[in-house]
């Protein structure tokens, strides 16, 4: 496994983690995922290496999807040398905005366009669990256990008694009978129920 800095030797559970007594876990998507691999790539591309601050009169962008039913999610990056922007929040668009602009506009034979979202998201409600079955197949259900049971094995203490599944049993019993509940319509795996992940 890898820390929050994409070092060797350390196994993180970076995820919103359903864990019996305490809530959940505190997750680290972001700054796992996003922040810290969008600086990494940034900084390859601008030849910097790990320990090399990059010149103050530098700037990165950050260019996000967010829209104005998740515009909580919209906040300034932490680093000086970064700034975020969002075109979405500056048209005003909600994702169904969004959804209906590239319906009028792609090309025919482009493929549906879903919601961002981890296969594995702990945020999911049971409709978008129920998604993810639909478009992974069935054999998802035995690698989402897979990988629950290695997070609760080698995973630090607060992740021994944590699922993936917000009813806090063992993923695979969580999802049967999933892949018969109703599609969310325009997000065929989308994070939470809401449309917004939060990371």
């Amino acid at each position: 496994g890898t820390d929050e800095r994409g070092r060797p030797g350390s196994l993180m559970i970076p995820a919103h983690l359903h864990v019996t007594g305490t809530g959940t876990a505190r997750r680290m998507c972001t700054t796992r995922w996003k922040i810290s691999t969008c600086e990494r790539v940034a900084r390859a591309w601008a030849g910097l290496g790990d320990r090399h601050p990059p010149p103050r009169s530098w700037t990165f962008e950050n260019i996000l999807a967010i829209t104005a039913d998740e515009f909580a999610r919209a906040r300034d990056h932490p680093r000086a040398n970064w700034v975020n922007r969002y075109p979405f929040l500056d048209l005003g668009w909600s994702r169904p905005d969004a959804v209906a602009w590239w319906e009028a506009h792609k090309p025919a034979d482009a493929p549906p366009v879903p919601s961002s979202g981890c296969t594995w998201c702990p945020l999911k409600g049971s409709r978008a669990w129920a998604d993810t079955v639909r478009r992974c197949g069935p054999d998802v259900v035995a690698r989402l256990q897979r990988l629950e049971d290695s997070m609760r094995e080698r995973g630090p203490d607060i992740a021994r008694d944590a699922r993936l599944h917000r009813s806090r049993r063992p993923i695979s019993a969580a999802l049967i009978g999933h892949a018969e509940q109703p599609a969310l319509p325009g997000m065929a795996d989308s994070c939470a129920d809401g449309g917004a992940c939060f990371t």
